[in-house]
């Protein structure tokens, strides 16, 4: 073996540019790597890794492929995707900026070692490792700076390190076999023929097998084990294809969906659903069919239909992200249920406290002769309204009087520490004495007010006591039998 040459024949077809189709690599770029940033930033959450992010990954594998005439189709999908999901200008610049510095460290590295000459070899996606913690060592340290990581703990840089390396090789592992089926050039990868990787031998059986059990137990146990389970099951069904064919394929679909089907049992009998488990066998599937599809395209007599596949396996990608959008908008309204379930309890809770403490002022009453002011002041204090019932104004007594006893009423109430007790009704209140002086009046429904039943009633419902009385003054004497509803609800406090 010549080191040598091999070393000079990677640099020359890693780099090399496709002459004939100029738009293809930077039209494929922008859409991979576009997709990809856009699903990564759709899934982000506080608490989630970066190992979602394939993009710097994906992008390697575009120019691995393609040549340097994807890199801008690279930069502009690396942009796209967290621009469309409003990052703003400035931060989707800087982040495709980093992207693609991580993208082009990783081809360099490529160019330099003859260890990228022969996708037959077992060690092959080892490999990758190095490249991948390379473009990762850009990655992170441009979020280190970037979120003040560098402040942290060096586990936690470390662990930021690895999550970009991670992705990298992820998307690596996922693009590259299958942009060697799609490439229209004759060597997909530095030194190997495009014939040369179409399906192999029956030996490579146990590295398929292992491949997909690897895939569906590391996603065993994790909350998000169905997104687990779809990215780690995804490069071992495309490798499954490059190495075995169509017979790949369905091992590694059959290996996958038994394991999914076990986390759903597993949910199932620990009390969850399993649906999410559920809905990834059809994640599962789709790859399955279109994996299918593949190796006919290697063929080449039918090469040319790549274009037309190519726009295949993008519109069962769109129905594959249209089920995770579904899925998600799902979870958000059950858990919106659920928070609005907390809520009710919550106010039904609070307005049962609220009844209790009017049932223990009617209590005082039914066990008193005559309660005076002062015992209602002192009754209303050991209440601790502002502690124990947040929200509450104030709680008072309302008493039925007969309109030919209401002078004597008024005038003992007098007697009883409040001099300037007086009967009135609500139309004399306004919106300050309720407390709620941003309450634009023109808001307030008085269809219920009607003057002309003052005249009406024979029995008054009067306000005698109110406490705190220095933020309720207003209600002290406050009729409310001048009002339907009022009296409506004193009546049936009454009965």
């Amino acid at each position: 073996m010549n080191p040598g040459g091999e070393r000079a024949r990677t640099k020359q077809i890693a780099s090399r540019p496709i002459r004939s189709l100029r738009l293809e690599p930077v039209i494929v770029g922008t859409l991979s790597v576009g997709l990809v940033s856009w699903l990564g930033w759709f899934l982000l959450r506080p608490d989630a890794p970066p190992a979602v992010w394939w993009t710097v990954g994906v992008g390697l594998a575009v120019v691995l492929v393609s040549g340097n005439a994807a890199l801008p189709g690279v930069l502009l999908g690396a942009f796209l995707g967290p621009f469309v999901q409003g990052q703003g200008l400035g931060p989707s610049l800087l982040v495709a900026a980093v992207q693609i510095c991580a993208v082009v460290a990783g081809t360099a590295l490529v160019r330099v070692t003859p260890w990228w000459s022969d996708l037959r070899q077992l060690a092959w996606p080892v490999r990758i490792l190095p490249v991948a913690l390379v473009s990762g060592s850009i990655g992170g340290a441009a979020m280190a700076v970037g979120t003040r990581v560098a402040n942290g703990s060096a586990h936690e840089l470390v662990f930021r390190w690895l999550a970009w390396g991670t992705a990298t090789g992820l998307g690596v592992l996922c693009c590259v076999p299958v942009a060697i089926v799609f490439a229209r050039r004759q060597r997909a990868l530095p030194g190997q023929p495009m014939h040369s990787v179409a399906p192999g031998s029956r030996g490579d059986l146990p590295l398929v097998i292992a491949l997909a059990v690897v895939a569906g137990l590391a996603t065993f146990g994790v909350s998000n084990g169905p997104y687990l389970l779809f990215l780690l099951g995804l490069p071992s069904l495309w490798i499954s294809v490059v190495r075995l064919g169509t017979r790949g394929a369905a091992i590694s679909g059959l290996i996958l969906t038994a394991i999914g089907s076990g986390f759903s049992l597993v949910e199932r009998s620990f009390g969850g659903s399993g649906a999410s488990v559920g809905q990834t066998q059809v994640v599962i599937a789709l790859l399955g069919m279109a994996a299918l599809l593949l190796p006919a395209i290697a063929h080449p007599r039918i090469r040319s239909m790549s274009s037309a596949v190519l726009l295949l396996g993008w519109g069962l990608g769109a129905l594959l992200l249209h089920g995770l959008v579904s899925d998600r908008e799902r979870h958000a309204a059950v858990a919106f249920d659920e928070v609005a379930s907390d809520a009710e309890q919550l106010a039904a809770d609070q307005l049962a406290s609220y009844a209790d403490a009017l049932r223990q002022g009617a209590r005082l009453f039914a066990a008193s002769d005559h309660v005076s002011r002062r015992e209602w002041t002192v009754f209303s204090s050991m209440l601790r309204l502002t502690d124990r019932f947040p929200g509450i104004r104030g709680v008072g007594a309302a008493l039925p009087v007969a309109d030919a006893d209401l002078s004597d009423f008024s005038a003992a109430a007098r007697a009883d520490g409040c001099p300037s007790f007086g009967v009135h009704d609500v139309f004399g209140l306004g919106v300050s004495d309720l407390g709620v002086s941003d309450l634009d009046v023109s808001d307030l429904d008085v269809s219920d007010l009607d003057a002309s039943d003052a005249d009406e009633r024979s029995v008054r419902y009067v306000s005698l006591y109110i406490e705190p009385l220095d933020r309720n003054r207003a209600f002290l004497g406050l009729d409310l039998a001048s009002e339907r509803n009022c009296r409506d609800a004193a009546e049936e406090a009454r009965d």
